[in-house]
């Protein structure tokens, strides 16, 4: 289904973010509804977690002493995602 809606052209939005997390949305609305919200919710924190904790977590098995530092971005991510739409 995700290779599907990433293959499918649409004129708008013209944000690729947007427009792959709209895609996929209206693709799988069959299947599973969701709130509109959770749209936009994807939108907002899939960023994050592909600029700053993907890098950050593997830096922390090159370098183990900024395990400090990767927990507390953990932590603060998990309560981001906490008070996000259930």
């Amino acid at each position: 289904m995700c290779a599907l809606a990433l293959s499918v052209r649409l004129a708008w939005p013209r944000t690729q973010a947007l427009n792959q997390a709209l895609k996929c949305y209206v693709l799988l609305f069959l299947f599973a509804p969701a709130s509109p919200v959770a749209l936009a919710w994807n939108v907002l924190v899939t960023p994050v977690v592909g600029a700053v904790m993907f890098p950050l977590s593997a830096a922390v098995m090159v370098v183990p002493w900024f395990q400090p530092i990767g927990d507390w971005f953990w932590r603060l991510f998990l309560r981001l995602l906490d008070a996000g739409p259930q």
